[in-house]
């Protein structure tokens, strides 16, 4: 099992300074979200997507998360299609995840 938990604790090591701003009880959720973001990009670098797009294929990736509370996906707002707008879609994910961040501390610090 620890092999398969070592990229989540990549994950961690990568964003945890942004991890550590968002209150604790919404942690684990931040750091899914971080998590498929990271694992859709691996899947845009694998040589299959990057061969399959070299060839015009139409290929798309997504990063999604299944809403334990709620049982509903979440679209995380990665989803390429080409190699050019892998970088500038995983930016604004990034980006949309930190905002999320922010929002939720400053509505924790109002309680």
């Amino acid at each position: 099992a620890d092999n398969w938990l070592r990229h989540v604790r990549d994950v961690h090591e990568k964003h945890g300074a942004l991890i550590e701003q968002c209150p604790a009880d919404l942690r684990y959720d931040r750091l899914c979200e971080l998590n498929a973001m990271e694992q859709a990009l691996t899947v845009c670098q694998t040589t299959v997507v990057q061969d399959a797009w070299e060839r015009q294929q139409p290929v798309t990736v997504h990063a999604w998360v299944y809403g334990l509370d709620n049982g509903q996906l979440h679209d995380l707002g990665f989803t390429v299609s080409s190699p050019q707008d892998v970088r500038i879609r995983y930016a604004a994910t990034l980006q949309l995840i930190s905002a999320r961040i922010r929002s939720a501390d400053s509505v924790d610090n109002t309680r």
